[in-house]
């Protein structure tokens, strides 16, 4: 019982599906229905006809129907058309089109560019600079953009890099004078050799197109690249070339201070006397260019003769930074102070007179007079004397 309890429905499903078992196989029996006996006479007789071979009176093209058919039969001869030698036919007319709905190409319009290389390059040595001047050529039809400045250190020209520029001037706000263009080198070091080289960069317009207010495109503007030029750069409306590098120019510079002989102290003899004494102290003002700070610095040198004219200053390079000593040899050795005795030409109105000493009167009935050149007693003027330690030349230094 304790079996039926737990499998009650695995028993009641075999049940059912005996039972549906034995009813298939008393009511569907293929040997007793007509339906089956029918199905497998017309699937014999089928195989019989075609075993045999015969084709039903009906197809309408068998034998039975071609025997039908009037006797004999005969193939129509097939009816070739004759075509004459030559057959005309009208040419048809050509429509007419309006011109003016006839769709032209754009015009093309191309404009050549020029850029020629510098007509002149020179440079000039300045204190604390070197003056870089070049003319701009006169056959331009591009806008200049800019003048890239190539430098090198040292005489060889073969050592001057031209990949990346020292520096450019930009000549869309430049002022050329008569077509020259100045640029100050202020970072060189004093007397030290270099080499410059400018290269012109001028801007080509892009290609570009002009279109009607209905959009159709009337022109295309293209321009050519300027010859022997080298693309640079561009953006959507311009091309940048660079023109050749121009000549390759040497400069020295010179060196970075400049000196004004401000006074004495002690006592200076005159000049030509036959004392010897040295007593006293020249004061010097030495007025130097730093490249750190890309300016002048001034400073006060008291030497006695003999001495060089040489020191150390303090400057910062930035408000914030701390001060840093810049020391100073400018080369030059105190001779000597001497004074010398000036004289110098003065205009002086004297009265005319008769030979007999009367004075003459002008036509205005005043005292005439007429002007003479006399020359002045002497101003003292102390000159200092300075020599170069490299070269041995001497200068004056007036005071």
């Amino acid at each position: 019982m304790s079996f039926l309890r737990k499998h009650w429905h695995k028993v009641c499903f075999g049940i059912l599906v005996l039972a549906c078992g034995t009813f298939v196989t008393l009511h569907v029996d293929e040997r007793e229905p007509e339906s089956f006996a029918q199905l497998e006479a017309d699937r014999q007789k089928l195989q019989d006809t075609l075993n045999a071979k015969r084709v039903s009176a009906d197809y309408r093209y068998g034998d039975a129907a071609l025997a039908r058919l009037p006797q004999p039969l005969v193939r129509p001869a097939p009816v070739i058309p004759v075509l004459p030698a030559r057959q005309v036919y009208l040419r048809p007319s050509k429509p007419g089109i309006d011109p003016a709905s006839i769709i032209k190409g754009p015009e093309i319009v191309e404009k050549s560019t020029e850029l020629p290389p510098l007509k002149e390059l020179r440079t000039r040595a300045e204190r604390g600079s070197i003056q870089v001047e070049f003319q701009l050529p006169t056959a331009v039809n591009m806008a200049l953009q800019r003048a890239d400045i190539y430098r090198a250190e040292g005489t060889d020209p073969h050592t001057l890099d031209t990949r990346l520029p020292f520096a450019n001037v930009d000549l869309t706000t430049a002022k050329p004078v008569e077509n020259w263009v100045r640029f100050a080198d202020t970072y060189v070091e004093p007397k030290h050799a270099y080499v410059y080289a400018v290269k012109l960069v001028g801007a080509v317009h892009a290609n570009r197109s002009e279109k009607d207010d209905a959009g159709h495109v009337l022109r295309e503007i293209r321009y050519t690249a300027p010859k022997d030029a080298l693309a640079v750069a561009d953006d959507a409306t311009h091309l940048l070339f660079a023109g050749q590098l121009s000549q390759i120019v040497p400069a020295t510079a010179l060196s970075n201070f400049e000196i004004k002989f401000s006074g004495t102290i002690g006592t200076v003899p005159l000049a030509g006397a036959d004392s010897l004494a040295q007593n006293y102290t020249g004061r010097f003002q030495v007025r130097i260019w730093i490249n750190d700070i890309q300016d002048w610095r001034e400073t006060t040198v008291e030497v006695r003769p003999g001495a060089r004219l040489a020191g150390k200053f303090f400057y910062k390079p930035t408000p914030k930074a701390d001060a840093k000593a810049y020391a100073f040899d400018t080369g030059k050795v105190l001779e000597e102070i001497r004074r010398d005795s000036v004289a110098r030409d003065a205009t002086r109105h004297e009265q005319v007179t008769d030979p007999d000493g009367v004075p003459l009167l002008g036509d205005d009935n005043q005292p005439k007079t007429e002007a003479k050149k006399v020359r002045t007693s002497g101003i003292p003027i102390d000159v200092a004397v300075l020599k170069d330690s490299e070269t041995g030349k001497t200068e004056e230094l007036r005071k």
